[in-house]
């Protein structure tokens, strides 16, 4: 079975008055142990192909699976990790804060949220910075 199924996945967005098809019938089988990148001009449906997988937009057909879960179930999420292009960051919450609504959208339990904060914000050498908003 594949780790990554792309399912017949079509989607379009409107743009004033017109539709322009982004993805059409894509259909992608990404074995365990494969290593997969998507290449392409803009527009050609990079972005909107990764953004569906993590389920931050739903396609107009189709449907993807992460590990035989679709990847609109949440728990599908706590086998990828994703860092954006431009990341955002609440820059009033701490790096504790952060860390933990992280997880929590990730269905992570909250003994491994605790536990692996701790682990990533000392291997970060940020522990003496754990309460004070990444804003400062």
């Amino acid at each position: 079975m594949p780790e990554i199924l792309f399912d017949h996945i079509t989607k379009s967005f409107k743009y004033g008055l017109k539709r322009q098809t982004v993805l059409e019938d894509l259909t992608l089988e990404i074995m365990k142990g494969e290593i997969f990148g998507f290449l392409g001009p803009n527009g050609a449906g990079k972005s909107t192909s990764i953004n569906i997988a993590l389920d931050f937009i739903r396609p107009d057909r189709g449907k993807v699976f992460i590990k035989e879960e679709p990847c609109t179930d949440s728990g599908s999420r706590r086998h990828i990790g994703y860092m954006p292009e431009n990341p955002h960051f609440y820059e009033q919450l701490s790096p504790r804060e952060l860390l933990e609504f992280g997880g929590q959208t990730s269905g992570m339990s909250s003994y491994a949220i605790k536990d692996q904060t701790r682990t990533i914000l000392d291997k970060l050498e940020l522990l003496p910075f754990i309460k004070r908003p990444v804003r400062t």
